[in-house]
Order: structure tokens, then sequence, then C-alpha cells
């Protein structure tokens, strides 16, 4: 996938090529920001729940 201002790339949905446009470049941009933003979510709230799961399953178990 290049980045640029006139990349084209086919978006994830699979709804077609985005426009050779300004807007197509701004679009990848947030697209991107918001991978970055989703995927460091995630990996915080996999460290928040791990202990507390660890901890759960050390007071159900016997």
């Amino acid at each position: 996938m290049r980045l640029g201002i006139f990349a084209i790339r086919e978006d994830p949905q699979g709804v077609g090529r985005r426009r050779r446009t300004f807007l197509g470049f701004v679009q990848t941009l947030v697209d991107g920001a918001t991978n970055a933003i989703t995927s460091w979510l995630s990996a915080q709230l996999y460290t928040i729940i791990t202990p507390i799961d660890a901890i759960y399953k050390r007071r159900v178990a016997p």
C-alpha cells in the first residue's frame, strides 16, 4: 500500500477504489490513525483484563 496524495488503495470493506483526490489521501490518513488507535486500545484492554481474569480464576478454582 503506497501512501501519497495520489495513492489509490482498495478499501477494506471492498466498497471500491478511492478516487485520486486529496480527500482520498485524507481518508487514508484517517483510516491509518483509526487502526493505530484501535489496536492501542485493544492492547490496553488486554493488559487490564488479564490480571482481573487471573484473579477471578484463582478464586473460582478449588
